[in-house]
C-alpha cells in the first residue's frame, strides 16, 4: 500500500512536467520553427557585399544592370516595395528563375526583404551565391532602413 502511494505521489509531482514538456497536450502550442520575429541576420554573409539604402540608390542609378530582388512573399509588397524591384520569394528563388531575370553571372544582383529580422533576403542570396552569381549584394537593412532614410516607395 504504501509502494501504491509513492507511486501515485510521484506521478502526481511529475504529471505537470510532463503535460509543460510534451506539445501535443497543449493544442495551443506554437508549432510555428520561423521565429522570424526573434530572428537577427548575421552581420556579412561569405561571398555578398552588404549594403546601404544609399548605395543602392547608387547601384541601381549608376548601373543600369543592377537588379533588385525582393525576396519577401508577394502579399508582403502591399505594405510597400522598392519601385523597379523584382518580386521573387525566397521560396521561389532557384538557380533557373534566378536565370530569367539575371543572365549574365557577373551582373550586379541585389537581395532584400523587410530588414535585419527578416529571413528570406538572406536565404535568397545564399541561393544566388550557390548558382554561381559574382556579384551579389545583399541590402541587410531592407524596407525598414529604406523608409527610416526616407526614400520613396511604392505601396498598393
Amino acid at each position: 500500500m504504501i509502494m501504491i502511494f509513492k507511486f501515485l505521489l510521484l506521478i502526481s509531482l511529475l504529471f505537470p512536467l510532463l503535460i509543460l514538456a510534451d506539445p501535443i497536450a497543449d493544442p495551443d502550442a506554437d508549432f510555428n520553427t520561423d521565429k522570424s520575429e526573434h530572428h537577427i541576420a548575421p552581420q556579412s554573409i561569405d561571398g555578398a557585399s552588404v549594403v546601404s539604402a544609399t548605395q543602392v540608390v547608387e547601384m541601381v542609378s549608376t548601373n543600369k544592370k543592377s537588379v533588385l530582388i525582393d525576396s519577401r512573399y508577394v502579399a508582403d509588397r502591399k505594405q510597400g516595395y522598392i519601385q523597379g524591384s523584382i518580386a521573387l520569394p525566397n521560396t521561389q528563388t532557384n538557380c533557373n528563375i534566378l536565370k530569367k531575370h539575371i543572365s549574365d553571372k557577373a551582373h550586379p544582383v541585389i537581395f532584400y526583404c523587410n530588414g535585419v529580422s527578416c529571413k528570406r533576403s538572406e536565404a535568397a542570396v545564399k541561393i544566388a551565391l550557390g548558382c554561381g552569381y559574382r556579384q551579389v549584394f545583399w541590402f541587410r537593412g531592407g524596407l525598414d532602413e529604406w523608409i527610416i532614410n526616407k526614400f520613396p516607395y511604392v505601396k498598393e
